[in-house]
């Protein structure tokens, strides 16, 4: 695939997929041309499916050519790459949507076989657009073993599908667990630990099991039945990160100053969060902790030119947590880092090590926004502890003072429910309703 531009006419950016002109290179565009004529026919019936514009096809010397609509913003895997797992509301959104072209497709007896976060293109308007129908053709006897092994049914890879409609309903499952956790799953065997993990709501767990289940036979019949589960189980409406294109250019001054001011919050939220750790609040402090850490990634983020949602930035704060062994939950989080860098701490071990950790996390979440995402578990370790390494030198005590402790039944009762919410057992609704009540006596 290239990025290319009309010579004449309108001149317009498209995307430009090649083929050789050899018998081999011109059968598949010959059998891609004819999906396409066939996606076209169906996207004149249904203007606002989401199924990817094609515009032209032609041949040159020594090679031939289809002509697509192009879409700069990337794909959905561009997204997860750059910017980490969707929030739980954009990812159902965006199996909808693809579900939906789907149930087309199926209709008009065509099935698409490859469907995978590579091949789904973000438009302008935020909509999800299927693409590349290579493999794309009409259901007749048995299926080619065909598709990406991460995202195609067991029964493809081992080339026995007998089922267009059931091959493309696991693409989508496996399509949705990776949009949702950001890797990938063994084939016929969606890992409901990693998805426990990532705290995908159950009801959503259940559907990728039954979508991606290693027995065709078991699995969702069809796409429709799939978008009817989606649809019945609508988690709350979150908006996809916003994240500055790859592409863009810093000035350096301007970086040196967002570098700055993220630096000055970092240190500002660590000595909020230190402050809690100076009261007596046993295996609570933490918990007092996780709403400041929340915040200040939404803050980084906005510095660096993000949008981050609470789920987003609650998802970031989890995912560093899990590399470097931080925990908010359960009682005081004590990682081996802090143990060999902040030895004989005295009286404030509590504030300098909560000051230290969240300098830590501000270290990680600078360099994430820094470098779009790419941030592999042995940099994010590196930063972490350097940054906690430094912060004894930084950390003052007459920051990290605050005034009288509240109530510790009152805490203890704020931190059970916390614990609550975290395990899924009551809504977000029902623990500020719950929280309200506990503050008002």
């Amino acid at each position: 695939m290239w990025l290319a531009r009309e010579r004449e006419g309108l001149r317009r950016v498209v995307a430009l997929k090649l083929y050789r002109t050899d018998a081999a290179g011109l059968e598949a565009r010959e059998r891609e041309l004819e999906a396409v004529r066939r996606v076209e026919a169906l996207r004149r019936t249904h203007p606002d499916a989401a199924l990817l514009r094609s515009l032209a096809a032609g041949e040159g010397p020594g090679v031939a050519w289809l002509a697509f609509e192009a879409h700069e913003e990337g794909t959905l895997e561009d997204r997860v790459l750059r910017g980490g797992p969707l929030p739980f509301g954009a990812a159902v959104d965006c199996a909808r949507q693809v579900a939906a072209a789907l149930a087309l497709l199926h209709a008009d007896g065509l099935y698409h076989r490859d469907v995978k976060p590579s091949n789904l293109l973000v438009g302008k308007d935020g909509r999800v657009l299927v693409a590349d129908f290579g493999l794309s053709r009409p259901l007749a006897g048995t299926l080619s073993s065909a598709g990406s092994p991460a995202f195609a049914a067991p029964e493809a890879i081992a080339g026995r599908p007998h089922d267009g409609r059931k091959l493309d309903v696991y693409s989508v499952g496996a399509t949705l667990a990776w949009l949702l956790t950001g890797e990938t799953m063994l084939p016929g065997r969606p890992d409901v630990f990693l998805l426990e993990r990532h705290g995908v709501p159950r009801p959503l767990q259940q559907t990728i099991v039954r979508a991606m289940a290693l027995d065709p036979r078991e699995r969702t019949p069809t796409v429709e039945a799939l978008l009817e589960e989606l649809a019945a189980r609508p988690p709350e409406p979150e908006l996809l990160p916003t994240l500055p294109p790859a592409s863009a250019e810093v000035d350096p001054a301007e970086l040196e100053e967002q570098r700055r001011r993220a630096w000055t919050l970092v240190e500002r939220t660590g000595y909020a969060a230190a402050a809690a750790t100076t009261l007596p609040i046993p295996g609570s402090e933490w918990i007092a902790v996780l709403p400041l850490h929340v915040g200040l990634v939404i803050g980084v983020g906005e510095i660096f030119g993000c949008t981050l949602d609470e789920r987003g930035a609650m998802d970031l704060v989890k995912r560093v947590g899990a590399v470097v062994g931080l925990t908010y939950l359960g009682g005081r989080a004590i990682t081996t880092v802090a143990k060999i860098v902040l030895p004989g701490a005295g009286g404030l071990a509590g504030a300098v090590l909560t000051f230290a950790a969240t300098l830590g996390l501000g270290a990680v979440v600078i360099a994430f926004f820094e470098r779009e995402g790419a941030l592999d578990e042995g940099e994010i370790r590196a930063l972490y502890g350097q940054a906690m390494a430094g912060a004894r030198k930084r950390f003052d005590p007459s920051h990290a003072v605050r005034g009288p402790a509240p109530d510790p039944a009152l805490v203890d009762r704020l931190a059970r429910l916390d614990r609550l919410l975290e395990s899924g057992l009551i809504s977000k609704d029902e623990h500020a309703d719950t929280t309200r009540r506990i503050h008002e006596g």
